[in-house]
């Protein structure tokens, strides 16, 4: 394991003066991954034909927000808006909460965090993330992020291809019947490739 690193300066809330082109900054390479997804980014479409969709505008502070495992997900863009292409989420976490390591088997994820400082997880080598940081985690990498500060962590995510927010609107919907337990969470996992990861023996 590398010693940890610390990167993004700026430890109080980050507010990004124009927030939509950030949006577009992280969207953008993620298209260009979802091509091998997704038929309705066939690059041999003529520029004269229709896009696959229309695009999508969420103002500040809405998106449907969803119960995973004590997380608020809000979604600001799910694969109905994208042709299945990706989807976008604002991840908020408690102190100590985050997620457990996992590694996904048929998505990749860019992570932008928001707010908060959080210990990030990335293979072996593990750092810790200010408001600013950006992690690319492509499929196959184990990874994980849990918040190490005092108050709450804000990350937006974009998962591309978008299905995977599927995993999150099933546990949810779990979530309202009755506790959701991490034997369920693998449970509903698996059925989308993706492998959550048991926490290390303690020593």
């Amino acid at each position: 394991m590398t010693p940890r690193g610390r990167v993004g300066g700026n430890r109080g809330p980050t507010k990004m003066s124009n927030p939509r082109l950030l949006l577009g900054w992280l969207v953008i390479p993620l298209v260009v991954l979802a091509t091998s997804d997704c038929d309705a980014h066939d690059t041999s479409r003529s520029a004269t034909k229709k896009p696959a969709f229309q695009g999508i505008v969420t103002p500040s502070g809405g998106g449907r927000a969803l119960n995973v495992l004590g997380e608020t997900i809000t979604v600001k863009a799910g694969p109905a808006d994208t042709a299945g292409a990706y989807a976008v989420v604002e991840e908020q976490s408690p102190p100590g909460g985050g997620t457990p390591v996992h590694t996904h088997t048929t998505e990749d994820e860019i992570l932008y965090v928001l707010e908060g400082e959080l210990e990030l997880q990335r293979g072996q080598e593990k750092l810790v993330a200010g408001p600013g940081t950006t992690a690319v985690l492509p499929r196959g990498i184990p990874h994980a992020f849990r918040n190490i500060g005092s108050g709450p962590s804000r990350v937006l995510v974009v998962m591309s291809p978008g299905r995977f927010l599927k995993f999150f609107e099933e546990i949810d919907a779990l979530s309202r019947q009755r506790e959701v337990t991490p034997a369920d969470a693998s449970r509903i996992g698996a059925g989308y490739k993706l492998t959550i990861h048991p926490p290390p023996a303690k020593q």
